[in-house]
């Protein structure tokens, strides 16, 4: 599998997006309410299967960013510890005088 680059605007197009298959369940759920509808088929083994999938993939990603994270503020950490750089200092040699 291929990784790809997440910023955080898209991590919130894929939560958006998330959040929308969510919403078209939960308008099932209100539409078999609403109309005393008491079920209906669908592929249930499915739907299980593609939400541990997805649910592994959070797990994992999330791992990963944490991990991201830690290594950040680490060099962050580092290079505000670090001594500043010593500064080349233009002048004339001691004891290299001609004779």
């Amino acid at each position: 599998m291929t990784l790809s680059n997440f910023p955080p605007e898209a991590l919130d197009d894929l939560a958006l997006r998330v959040l929308d298959i969510a919403a078209t369940i939960r308008e099932m759920a209100l539409s078999s309410r609403e109309n005393q509808l008491s079920g209906f088929q669908l592929h249930g083994n499915k739907v299980d299967e593609w939400l541990g999938h997805l649910e592994e993939w959070a797990i994992e990603s999330t791992g990963r960013l944490d991990v991201e994270l830690v290594k950040l503020k680490g060099a962050r950490r580092g290079r505000a510890l670090a001594p500043p750089p010593a500064v080349a200092t233009r002048g004339k040699r001691r004891g290299s005088a001609k004779k």
